[in-house]
């Protein structure tokens, strides 16, 4: 027999058993023989540049701060 597989993400609220029955009612199916998973998306600040101490300290760039302005035209 031939399936076809399919991996949907949804997320977890209110929603979830509606979303899940409209696939069943499509005609798809849990795959009993697969353990149920979770995705989980995750984040954290990037860590900060490591940066040589001179003689004259220490220079960090604040990219937030940074305009660039377009030359007047004629």
């Amino acid at each position: 027999m031939e399936v076809e597989q399919k991996m949907v993400s949804f997320p977890i609220d209110e929603k979830l058993q509606e979303n899940v029955q409209k696939l069943v009612a499509e005609g798809w199916q849990l795959n009993p023989s697969a353990p149920p998973t979770a995705v989980y998306h995750l984040m954290r600040p990037k860590a900060e540049p490591v940066m040589e101490h001179g003689s004259l300290g220490r220079l960090l760039i604040n990219d937030d701060l940074i305009t660039v302005l377009k030359a007047p035209t004629k």
